[in-house]
């Protein structure tokens, strides 16, 4: 009896301590600045403050990317964002939080770099094809600081349990840098925002040709239009919790998709409540070398090493040609939202109307 009393006590005292370092602020995450308008119909541009956990992803200073803040340390976008020969050399990446452009400032625009790259280990780093488990989370050489009146704050993380709140026709918003058009190679300086219902998953399903598992959700009109394109990749899908009506939840990370705001082909997002076994571990400084990719081009890589490389790399071109030398040997990822077309690129950008 005393033994039960004792693991009680303890379990009290543990179980606060995981609910914190799963959720920053939980009773202040997701709140927006006084005043944002919600209303959304098509895409338009947002107002200032209006998602104050968009971040804008930036490697080697160039955005690549959307992202999310989900604690004053942490970023979670896609995986495929991630370059990974990157993976050891983090400090490349940087995030801007506090403004709608990409070029502007507000005085509570901050730019933090990256100090450590976690992309979930299932999904496959050098695999184009590759849209399962399309989750990263990255944490900060410093903190965001977070405002009081949220002009820059946390996006509430959803628990496995609240999947159901999320399901088909729950209307949620996506935001982002993205093309207003499907296949333009123009994007906006302003972020975008649209609001898209969230689909039936067999009716995904079905319309993606079988494409869709249980680690994704779909969200979009049947008829067309509203949707995210190239340039929004690894961005939030907020939307408000059951019965609550001023916390957001992160419900999707822009993934992929068929083309832009096209009827029946909605735009497909990583599913977030499935990643909570995967994301607590990390935030408890609780993982193993099995919960993320480790790197693949190791700063430490030896010059004669890297010379030999090189030396082959060349042999190849002369044998198979350039690019296809270049594909075995230092095979990327292609989709880098602002960089990409065609299935899986999605960074999804907010489109009105296709053609317009």
């Amino acid at each position: 009896m005393l033994t039960r009393l004792c693991l009680v006590c303890l379990l009290a005292v543990i179980s606060p301590v995981l609910t914190q370092n799963w959720q920053a602020r939980p009773d202040e995450c997701g709140r927006k600045h006084a005043g944002i308008s919600t209303q959304i119909v098509g895409g338009e541009p947002a107002e200032e403050y209006a998602w104050p956990w968009q971040v804008a992803m930036l490697e080697n200073g160039e955005h690549i990317c959307g992202a999310s803040l989900i604690d004053p340390w942490w970023i979670i976008t896609a995986a495929h964002c991630v370059d990974p020969c990157y993976l050891c050399t983090p400090h490349v990446f940087e995030f801007r939080v506090g403004s709608i452009s990409l070029t502007s400032k507000t005085d509570v625009t901050q730019v933090r770099r990256a100090s450590r790259i976690f992309t979930h280990p299932e999904y496959d780093l050098l695999d184009d094809e590759e849209d399962d488990h399309d989750i990263a989370l990255f944490r900060m050489s410093q903190p965001f600081n977070l405002t009081h009146d949220y002009r820059v704050n946390t996006v509430c993380l959803p628990t496995e349990d609240m999947d159901d709140e999320f399901g088909a026709e729950k209307v949620a918003t996506v935001t982002g840098w993205g093309t207003l058009q499907s296949g333009k190679s123009d994007f906006p300086d302003t972020m975008y925002q649209v609001n898209v219902p969230i689909y039936d998953q067999e009716q995904c399903n079905k319309s993606l040709n079988g494409e869709i598992t249980d680690n994704m959700l779909c969200a979009g009109l049947p008829e067309g239009g509203g949707d995210a394109c190239q340039g929004d990749s690894g961005g939030p899908l907020v939307a408000l919790g059951e019965g609550n009506s001023d916390q957001y939840y992160l419900v999707g990370i822009v993934s992929w998709g068929e083309g832009c705001g096209d009827a029946d082909s909605p735009g497909v997002y990583t599913r977030v409540t499935r990643f909570e076994d995967w994301i607590l571990p990390i935030f408890n400084n609780n993982y193993t070398l099995d919960s993320y990719v480790p790197c693949v081009c190791p700063e430490y890589m030896s010059a004669a090493v890297i010379a030999g490389l090189t030396s082959l790399s060349i042999l190849l071109a002369v044998s198979l040609g350039f690019n296809t030398a270049l594909t075995i040997m230092w095979k990327k990822k292609s989709k880098k939202g602002v960089q990409d077309g065609g299935k899986g690129d999605i960074g999804h950008a907010m489109t009105d109307t296709e053609g317009t």
